[in-house]
């Protein structure tokens, strides 16, 4: 017989066990075998095993489309303010002993990669944006509002509930300004002397381009781009064109699937008074169309993004990434550099390295890696039986 307890007990599937000691990010409706208490959207349930064992403890939400619970703690842990203190405190101690050299804008709070999953907060400059993407943390807003003020001098605190969240998890309200004013969703981010704009509710593009910082470094301090040809292709405003175009490049072709893009470059172009329309060439195709169709070589060829599906990397994408690849190593003049920024689509980098390894042997080129780019926030973690990629982007030579 089920005695009563004081916060309801969440008795999992014997095939979710080890995923949760593994630090596994979601429980989804189909592997819960049933719930003892009663309990509302956004509080804490404790995971059991079937056996009676304590597992953990996470944010549960009736209500989700897509997952029923966002896992807080694991092996046994318990979740407390205490608890959100330390790791709150554990990741900005690790930005600022491994990342953030005198940087104003940065991420705070990386979700699962600072345990502290459905939460990512980002720091521009003066405003902070507290990306929530479960009712749970709504309770913890006080809490995580004193630590921003307390650790950092921001004039503004923005939290941010991204539409499709409002949709999946039935968000009791929507995003809203917590402290101080806000005129406007574009933001301007500074590096270098440099001018980059986002809309500042966009965390994902936000995160490409705090984890792309060193690749950006890369390019100012290490290569000599002066009177080089540059392919650009799919870019993000992670890749940094102005930096490419004020380093004296001869030619930059821009290559994209998407008129959007050209539209957005010449937005950051233009904010950097770097619109010279002798040194850009815009070219609207798909990656592998034009490659295929043309056979001019490149000094330096930069992949940003993929024509392809970006969340579900399925089979046939892995046949057109091994494509794509095989077609830039092939452009790459003797003694080119080429920069992979889509390493992280794989979940295993052995995956990654094998799949370069047999383009390179089947081309009979010889390549050499020259630098690996680790995330500026991200934290190796064993996750779902596989390790993370810590490193956001990869530079090869052709020798």
């Amino acid at each position: 017989m089920e005695t009563e307890v004081k916060r309801a007990r969440v008795i999992v599937d014997f095939s979710i066990e080890k995923k949760i000691s593994n630090r596994v990010k979601y429980i989804y409706k189909n592997t819960i075998s049933h719930i003892v208490g009663d309990f509302k959207k956004g509080d804490i349930v404790d995971l059991y095993s079937k056996k009676g064992n304590f597992l953990g403890q996470g944010f549960i939400n009736p209500d989700s489309k897509k997952n029923l619970i966002i896992i807080l703690t694991w092996s046994g842990e318990e979740f407390n303010e205490k608890v959100l203190m330390e790791r709150l405190n554990s990741a900005v101690k690790y930005r600022f002993k491994y990342a953030l050299k005198s940087h104003e804008s940065f991420r705070i709070v990386d979700d699962i990669n600072d345990l502290l999953p459905g939460l990512i907060i980002d720091k521009l400059k003066d405003l902070v944006v507290i990306n929530v993407f479960t009712p749970g943390w709504l309770n913890f807003l006080d809490y995580i509002m004193f630590f921003i003020d307390n650790r950092f001098d921001v004039k503004t605190i923005y939290l941010n509930i991204p539409k499709e969240i409002m949709e999946n998890e039935k968000m009791p309200y929507g995003s809203k300004v917590l402290k101080g004013e806000i005129s406007k969703k574009e933001y301007v981010i500074e590096e270098r002397g440099f001018k980059f704009l986002f809309d500042f509710t966009n965390y994902r593009e936000i995160g490409v381009f705090f984890k792309t910082r060193s690749v950006r470094e890369y390019l100012y301090e290490d290569i000599n781009l002066i009177d080089k040809r540059v392919l650009l292709i799919n870019p993000t405003v992670a890749v940094g064109a102005p930096y490419l175009i004020h380093a004296g490049i001869k030619q930059l072709y821009i290559l994209s699937s998407s008129k959007d893009k050209e539209e957005f470059n010449n937005k950051i172009l233009k904010l950097n008074s770097l619109m010279n329309s002798d040194v850009i060439k815009y070219i609207t195709s798909t990656s592998i169309e034009y490659l295929k169709k043309n056979s001019e070589k490149f000094d330096v060829i930069i992949l940003g993004d993929l024509d392809f599906s970006r969340k579900d990397f399925n089979e046939d994408d892995l046949k057109s990434y091994g494509t794509l690849q095989q077609l830039i190593f092939g452009h790459l003049k003797k003694g080119g550099i080429y920069i992979d920024m889509t390493p992280e689509k794989f979940n295993n980098i052995n995956n990654y390295k094998n799949l370069i390894l047999d383009i390179v042997k089947s081309s009979n080129m010889y390549i050499q890696l020259v630098k690996s780019f680790s995330y500026e926030f991200d934290k190796p973690l064993l996750l779902t039986g596989s390790i993370l990629l810590n490193y956001s982007a990869v530079s090869y030579r052709v020798i």
